[in-house]
């Protein structure tokens, strides 16, 4: 089902003209716009979608949570048959579970249209729109709605968590990461346009209060906790450009925090959960309404 964006109708079928107001969402580039953000609005103007599209592929960070998402997303649900993601970049995730998983309906939603241009030439068979995490269009239509690494950058997190609930059907999965540890705020952070960094209960309070039953957590980039720490507080006086440092990583270092973080993606795959790390990883039950 589909909502409206302008008078919040319900309607179905495959136009977005509303059959009540006739408001008429326009495609641009492969994607249709559902946002009422302005288009010159670009959320990854800090880092170049092409440029970022093609760091994606190399840095360990990336590689190692796109893994990690992809294999417990199809350890989990392995059923699923329709999948949003919400803030899905530049598709780089997107790519790696469409992988997993061929016959999965996948569907991306993001704010930045040069994001979602190069995430619908990885994934020409996906659907995209251009919206909001705090406005989603849907309701009752999908089987597993993400969010990686989504959260910190919204305003209202619990509103965006209550839409994505009001997006899956009944019974449907929400998995979600986010940066975890206030303590680590850094000039990262300000660069990244995070407005929080989340412990583990205060994540859980939220997606709970969404209307979500949280059914499992673990933190990951755990082996590497130490050396980040270290890494923020060296950077917690700079000015300087500290975000295209990180992900402009020498490719010896790049090469070892890789190496760990493959032996952390597998013990977690084992069974291991990690009560600490750089960033959370949550999935959730939609409760009763």
């Amino acid at each position: 089902m589909r909502l409206c964006t302008r008078c919040g109708a319900r309607f179905s079928g495959p136009s977005w003209t509303c059959p009540i107001c006739r408001t008429s969402a326009p495609e641009l580039h492969g994607f249709v716009d559902l946002c009422s953000i302005p288009p010159g609005f670009d959320p990854c103007s800090a880092v170049n979608p092409v440029v970022l599209g093609d760091i994606e592929e190399k840095h360990f960070w990336f590689s190692a949570r796109a893994a990690l998402i992809g294999r417990l997303i199809e350890r989990f649900f392995p059923n699923a048959c329709s999948l949003l993601e919400v803030g899905c970049g530049t598709g780089y995730v997107l790519g790696m579970i469409a992988q997993r998983m061929p016959t999965l309906r996948i569907v991306g939603g993001d704010l930045s249209a040069a994001c979602l241009e190069k995430a619908r030439r990885r994934l020409p068979h996906g659907q995209f729109y251009r919206m909001s995490a705090e406005e989603l269009p849907f309701e009752d239509e999908f089987d597993l709605v993400c969010a990686f690494d989504v959260l910190e950058h919204v305003e209202d997190d619990q509103r965006a968590l209550a839409g994505m609930r009001q997006a899956v059907r009944c019974g449907g999965h929400l998995v979600i990461t986010v940066p975890q540890h206030p303590f680590l705020w850094s000039p990262h952070d300000v660069q990244s346009g995070h407005r929080r960094r989340y412990t583990r209960r205060l994540l859980c309070q939220r997606v709970s209060g969404a209307g979500w039953r949280v059914t499992y957590v673990t933190s990951f980039v755990s082996l590497l906790l130490i050396p980040m720490i270290v890494s923020r507080l060296l950077t917690k006086r700079r000015a300087d450009d500290v975000l295209g440092a990180e992900l402009e990583i020498n490719g010896t270092v790049n090469a070892a925090c890789g190496w760990f973080m493959r032996r952390e993606v597998s013990l977690i795959e084992s069974g291991i959960r990690f009560p600490m790390g750089g960033s959370i990883l949550l999935v959730a039950t939609a409760a009763r309404r």
